[in-house]
């Protein structure tokens, strides 16, 4: 008999559940039970809710029947015969499918089976039916519980409405409209319906005749009323009808005065007695019972342990030092170092000393031939000290010191190279080498060393000092012009002072040296740009009005572009005396940090001395201003 494990919902059917709750949808259908030959049991719950469809679908049927079990729940009912079934399969998984108006007909749930059942061809009128029952969850959600008219029926769905007294007349009016017409068509196509089909159609037409004889003493059938009984409107039968109980063997009621654990045990023909059964009462019992060849998985066993103490513990000892003990009831780690074992590194030297036959000479056996230039030959093993003069002339050599004509250098050249070639540059530019080892000429010319031309008088480089057309401008006008005295070059390197104006070649600008230095380029630590492009630069980027307003008590405001705000006022007071004004400011700064500056105007003299005022209680929308004399304050802000 086939067992199954969990039902488990897909992810997509816990998408369709949320949208009916969300309201999206009225309700849930569910549509098909397929059943598949693949093996899903040793998926977890995680990876069966990932399933988007069954693979390896041997047979499909429409749902019968769905029963609201609870809130949660619901039974899901359906039927499949192996009438049309071409080739054996193990039933081994059970797919509910639903209806999702968004994507159409999704996996719902899968119910993997631990232990398969087998479901065969039917080999001639070896029927089989299955009756599948799906309890599925739901979560609250609503389901169109509707059977579908093409579905098939079976006998326990007809007999859960004889019990509720559902529909009975309807019921069997249809059944007598199914086997009419099976009857027409078994008639009618007899040449070409199976024999499968055959057979079912012709035990409906016994079962038929059988429900609609009337009941006999030797058959069932259909009975009336008898004495003492009634029928409610309901069709509850009530009363007392007469009852003779038989006697003999095979009609006597089970003993009295059994306890647990007692069974019943033969007395006699027909008469048995309430006692305890014992090993030898048991009769055919195999002398021994020997399991069969099997195996266990972790999963298996509930209480296996997450680690094993082994009752022999390993034990290692150090050098004869420490010992550590390991018994694999936990983790543990032994570092084991040369050190702690009292041996040497893999990488360690010795030194003669700690050789103790070290031989005070060593003779090779590879010993050393020398020959020279082709003549006496001296051999040294090393065994012994050996010495071996060698002289020029015993190798056929020349003195360390001796000479030589060119007559002697085969091939001397025509020319020599020079190592240390001569480098000639333009200017600083365009540089020339010449080592020699070839003719080589080179022209100079004026302009290739930045040189003035030869020119003649009043020519294109000579023209008379003016302001006026066709003159050159003196030197020192240049001065004038720039209110600073022209230092020259800026791309050398000599000395650059502070306050000389500059000119850049390669910015093509004029700039005024803010730092002395000797560097050749323009930087911004040392230089300042003063062409007449960076002057409008910095003209153009001064800030702008942006809205500005005179009140009629005096105070005004003005803001500028680059977020500064200036303000300011009369206030007047009393001649004499020294008297604290609240001045409140036209427009709230943001930043208490505001610049304030104000000053005292008498009858015939004005100033600004500090010791003249006294400003205090300065908030972002006013402050105070204390004058010792005078009847008027000016005052003015700047800030943002």
């Amino acid at each position: 008999m086939a067992q199954y494990k969990e039902t488990v919902n897909t992810e997509k059917a816990l998408n369709l559940i949320a949208k009916m709750l969300a309201g999206k949808i009225e309700q849930i259908d569910f549509t098909k039970i397929k059943v598949s030959d693949k093996d899903y049991s040793l998926l977890s719950i995680e990876e069966l809710q990932k399933l988007e469809e069954l693979e390896e679908i041997r047979q499909e049927t429409l749902v019968s029947e769905k029963v609201l079990l609870d809130d949660n729940t619901i039974n899901v009912h359906g039927i499949i015969y192996n009438t049309d079934l071409e080739n054996s399969y193990y039933l081994r998984t059970i797919g509910l499918y639903a209806n999702d108006p968004d994507e159409g007909e999704i996996l719902y749930s899968i119910t993997p089976a631990s232990h398969a059942d087998y479901v065969s061809t039917p080999n001639g009128n070896n029927i089989t039916t299955i009756i599948l029952d799906l309890k599925t969850v739901i979560s609250g959600a609503t389901v169109n519980l509707q059977g579908n008219p093409s579905a098939l029926v079976d006998v326990s769905m007809l007999n859960k409405k004889l019990d509720r007294g559902e529909g009975l007349e309807e019921e069997f009016d249809t059944g007598v409209k199914i086997v009419n017409e099976l009857k027409k068509k078994q008639n009618k196509e007899d040449s070409t319906l199976k024999t499968a089909v055959k057979t079912i159609v012709g035990a409906i037409n016994e079962l038929y005749n059988e429900l609609v004889k009337k009941a006999t003493k030797t058959q069932l059938g259909r009975i009336k009323v008898g004495n003492n009984l009634t029928v409610d409107e309901d069709g509850t039968l009530h009363g007392t009808p007469e009852y003779t109980h038989p006697t003999g063997n095979g009609n006597n009621h089970i003993p009295a005065n059994g306890v647990s654990g007692n069974f019943l045990k033969w007395l006699s023909s027909g008469a048995a007695q309430w006692t305890n059964i014992t090993w030898s009462d048991i009769t055919g019992k195999p002398n021994s019972f020997t399991p069969s060849s099997h195996n266990h998985t972790k999963a298996n066993i509930t209480d296996f342990p997450t680690s094993m103490k082994n009752p022999y513990a390993l034990s290692i000892q150090l050098n004869s030092g420490t010992a550590n003990t390991y018994d694999g009831a936990a983790a543990k780690s032994i570092n084991i170092t040369p050190a702690s074992i009292g041996a040497a590194a893999s990488s360690h030297n010795h030194t003669k000393a700690n050789i103790t036959d070290f031989p005070a000479s060593m003779k090779n056996p590879y010993a050393l031939s020398i020959q020279l230039n082709s003549g006496t030959a001296y051999t040294y093993d090393g065994a012994a000290t050996k010495n071996i003069n060698i002289t020029p002339a015993s190798i056929g050599a020349a003195d360390s010191s001796h000479t030589h004509t060119k007559a002697n250098i085969t091939d001397f050249p025509t020319s020599m190279k020079n190592p240390n070639a001569l480098e000639i540059k333009m200017n600083g530019q365009n540089p020339v080498s010449y080592d020699g080892a070839a003719a080589k000429s080179i022209n100079i010319t004026a302009s290739g060393i930045g040189a003035e031309p030869a020119f003649k008088k009043n020519g294109a480089f000579n023209k008379n000092f003016g302001t006026t057309s066709n003159t050159v401008l003196e030197g020192a006008k240049l001065a004038e012009i720039l209110g600073l005295t022209y230092g020259g070059s800026l791309n050398t390197s000599s000395a650059k002072t502070v306050n000389y104006a500059y000119y850049d070649s390669t910015t093509k600008k004029v700039y005024k040296c803010i730092k002395a230095t000797s560097i050749n380029y323009a930087d911004a630590n040392y230089f300042e740009a003063i062409s007449n492009n960076d002057l409008l630069g910095k003209l153009q980027n001064l800030p702008q009005i942006l809205d500005m307003k005179f009140n009629s008590d005096g105070t005004y405001y003005i803001k500028y572009s680059n977020g500064i705000i200036e303000q300011g006022g009369i206030v007047s007071y009393p001649n004499g005396g020294t008297r604290a004004t609240l001045i409140t400011l036209p427009i709230k700064y943001t930043n208490i940090n505001y610049n304030i500056s104000a000053t005292n105007r008498g009858n015939t003299e004005f100033w600004t001395e500090s010791a003249e005022f006294l400003i205090h209680s300065i908030t972002l929308n006013n402050f105070k201003v204390q004058a010792e004399r005078g009847n008027k304050i000016y005052w003015r802000t700047l800030g943002t």
